[in-house]
């Protein structure tokens, strides 16, 4: 069940089985009732129910509306819901609902969070209890090649050089192979994942990407931080340029670098984030960064961050304070 059209029915047959493909708007709460109730006068009974509904999405964008965001989880999350609420308001019984979800929303991809959020939901489903359903399965599928979204989604990162990316391109199944394993996954149970190499695999491929320690890091100097920043922003410069470099993989790093076009995502993204965060105990957020991808702007923002921070410190004034001792 997915998209929003008229109703439509594509045939994939193999031996005594036969999957109907439908479009459906599964938003709709009563397009998804009328749509189950027209499959049971036909059909009499339904055995499985495969969703596969999504909305296409731009990975590359960082700040989206209410509506944006809604146009993302509508589809997965209101869809299945829907589903779910008319099989049991009309009393239809089926053996097997299929959910489609995605090995890609687990790796941190910038821009992406909706998209993951409304996976997680789907990933979440398969544990539950449903009364009208005997088996909930959800698949985290890797990329298609020759897909729509996937098509969509190599043309906005390939112009990034996102290493992440390229190992989701790198390892996507085939139409073919894809198929095949549709049929597979009629049999499995609870959360599973398909691809051709091991999940752990592709783990450790971004794990040597994004968190191999340069040794010359840890000679960076942390002990009073904040009083250098304020003597010598070169020192600021210095430090952050090397943070950079190191979760980044790169031997060099100008002003005018972005940090998208270097390679960055959301997961090295955090580390940059988190060792800044300890080194100048300030709370910059993933978010910052994303919005001062270039590196001159990024080093003012935390030069104006650090200054807020130190204000906010003696801010406040001590007449202004009771002090209570064990009665009160």
């Amino acid at each position: 069940m997915s998209g929003k059209a008229n109703i439509t029915n594509v045939n994939l047959q193999s031996d005594n089985h036969t999957i109907l493909a439908y479009d459906v708007d599964v938003t709709k709460e009563d397009d998804v009732r009328q749509f189950l109730m027209q499959i049971m006068l036909q059909h009499r009974r339904i055995n499985v129910i495969i969703h596969a509904a999504a909305a296409k999405i731009d990975n590359t964008k960082f700040e989206k509306s209410f509506d944006e965001i809604e146009f993302v989880l509508q589809p997965k999350i209101r869809g299945i819901r829907n589903i779910i609420d008319a099989l049991c308001q009309n009393n239809i019984n089926v053996r097997n609902l299929i959910l489609n979800s995605s090995m890609n929303g687990l790796f941190g991809l910038p821009g992406n969070n909706d998209y993951a959020t409304s996976n997680i939901f789907l990933d979440a489903c398969c544990r539950r209890n449903l009364r009208n359903i005997h088996n909930v399965t959800t698949i985290q599928w890797t990329g298609w090649k020759a897909s729509k979204m996937f098509n969509y989604y190599w043309m906005k990162e390939k112009k990034s050089q996102n290493p992440v990316a390229n190992l989701i391109i790198e390892y996507s199944l085939s139409v073919p192979e894809a198929e095949r394993m549709i049929w597979k996954c009629l049999h499995e149970q609870g959360l599973i994942a398909v691809s051709n190499v091991s999940p752990n695999d592709i783990a450790r491929e971004i794990y040597k990407l994004n968190f191999t320690i340069n040794r010359k890091f840890t000679n960076i100097p942390d002990e009073d931080f904040e009083s250098k920043i304020e003597t010598n922003s070169n020192d600021l410069r210095n430090i952050i340029a090397k943070i950079w470099m190191n979760y980044l993989g790169v031997e060099q790093l100008t002003d005018q670098d972005d940090f998208f076009q270097l390679g960055g995502h959301s997961l090295n993204g955090m580390q940059i984030i988190w060792e800044i965060n300890r080194m100048m105990r300030i709370n910059c957020k993933l978010d910052d960064l994303f919005k001062n991808s270039q590196f001159e702007n990024f080093l003012q923002f935390l030069q104006q961050l650090a200054i807020e921070g130190n204000q906010q410190k003696f801010s406040h004034n001590l007449e202004n304070y009771e002090i209570l001792d064990a009665t009160g």
